[in-house]
């Protein structure tokens, strides 16, 4: 068994560097070989369908755009690459969640801009974070066209 998880993962490995050499035929059976595992993951991390499919196409386009860059040193090909689709799962949840506990523009402007309250209070009083509300702030004031026009509060 060790003898076989080895030889698969120098298989991968090899076929990273192929990959990182723009090889279309080593990435199609990368994506054979690994790709049982990695849709699995997603769909236990994201327990949306349509959701779990995009992080895979997601994670596959980094695996082709950044597959130079792997280093054995970072883990097994196998490891790194469920790295990134955990990274993008999280990322994702982290997304909804932030959605879903930040007001819309249409709470958040008026909290600052009448109400004179700073990034860090609304925050607190949302318990989310700082750099959330200035993200959220900050598209609601692209989405009116205003830009970032003026001093930030607090």
């Amino acid at each position: 068994m060790t003898t076989e998880l080895n030889s698969q993962t120098a298989d991968l490995a090899s076929l990273l560097r192929q990959i990182g050499a723009g090889d279309r035929t080593a990435f199609s059976r990368f994506y054979g070989l690994t790709a049982p595992r990695v849709c699995a993951l997603a769909e236990h991390l994201i327990s949306n369908p349509e959701k779990s499919r995009e992080i895979v196409k997601d994670a596959y386009l980094l695996v082709w755009n950044e597959a130079e860059d792997y280093r054995p040193s970072s883990g097994s090909p196998l490891a790194w690459l469920t790295k990134l689709v955990h990274r993008l799962a999280v990322n994702h949840l982290r997304s909804c969640g932030l959605e879903r506990s930040i007001p819309h523009h249409t709470e958040l402007l008026p909290m600052v801009y009448l109400g004179g309250l700073t990034y860090r209070e609304i925050a607190d009083r949302l318990g989310v974070p700082v750099g959330a509300v200035k993200l959220r702030i900050r598209e609601a004031l692209d989405r009116l066209g205003t830009g970032n026009s003026g001093p930030a509060p607090g």
